[in-house]
């Protein structure tokens, strides 16, 4: 067994790494680390930018899809709302 077998496991990472290696595993870990070494990184609530989710709704003009973006984006209903009357109002 080489020396990168032995670190290809879970137990040898550190500490801030293993729910990310419990959810994306050890490969795409360490492509996280790779690209993101020594930064930190915040994870947002919201993974959806609310321009794109607007700009979505406004094209559809459909009370039923901007239901389906609530649920599927964890903006609240009223707040998508909100932020089509503001974009309509500065078109």
């Amino acid at each position: 067994m080489n020396t990168l077998d032995e670190l290809n496991c879970a137990e040898a990472f550190n500490s801030h790494y293993q729910e990310i290696i419990e959810v994306i595993g050890i490969e795409a870990t360490i492509k996280l680390h790779g690209a993101f070494n020594g930064r930190r990184i915040l994870c947002v609530k919201h993974l959806y930018d609310i321009e794109y989710i607007v700009k979505l709704a406004v094209d559809k003009k459909d009370n039923k899809y901007i239901e389906k973006l609530v649920s599927e984006t964890g903006y609240s209903y009223d707040w998508i709302k909100k932020c089509i009357r503001d974009y309509t109002k500065m078109q």
